[in-house]
């Protein structure tokens, strides 16, 4: 980035209320510093500690999913991995709401089974989404696993309204997912 955009890009994050963002390679360390420091500037701005862990919770579950799902997604050992991507938390003043993004990269041939899974769960009442999540982590052994398949129905749980995504195609391979959860 050119040193005259600096500027601009500050006041794009002003404009529309970008408390923290991070783009680039995310690990399991980066993860847990970009959590650490969402928490302490949330906590420091006197959020309710109720939305303070519901963020928590939303960043940490977004930031996985990158890290599990990319398409450049690599096993760096001990069942560790990093990708590329980005991760925003901001707050909208007109509605008083807190916003978490995510953006990565993915395989095109996980579209189509993605946006079923993301319209199904936004159809869905608070208290339909809460029995599926019961049931989902009923049927699954390990529901920590790579691709235990509840961190959807997680997002749209502690979501205040439906699951925001696009899907922007990239070249014959690969789209650009980004996921956005208001709490």
């Amino acid at each position: 980035m050119l040193i005259d955009q600096i500027f601009e890009l500050k006041n794009n994050f002003d404009e529309n209320g970008i408390l923290l963002a991070f783009s680039g390679s995310i690990s399991q360390p980066v993860l847990s510093g970009f959590a650490k420091g969402m928490e302490i500037k949330l906590g420091n701005l006197g959020v309710e500690a109720k939305t303070v862990r519901n963020i928590f919770e939303i960043l940490i579950e977004m930031m996985q999913n990158v890290l599990n799902y990319s398409y450049d997604s690599r096993d760096t050992g001990q069942n560790m991995f990093e990708s590329n991507g980005i991760v925003v938390v901001g707050f909208v003043q007109t509605n008083n709401k807190y916003f978490v993004m995510s953006g990565n990269k993915i395989a095109k041939g996980r579209k189509v089974n993605l946006q079923s899974k993301i319209d199904y769960l936004n159809t869905l009442d608070a208290e339909a989404l809460k029995n599926l999540y019961r049931e989902r982590r009923r049927g699954r052994q390990d529901v920590h696993s790579r691709g235990a398949g509840l961190g959807l129905i997680d997002l749209a749980r502690k979501s205040s309204e439906k699951l925001e995504y696009r899907f922007t195609d990239l070249d014959n391979e690969t789209i650009f997912f980004s996921l956005k959860a208001i709490i």
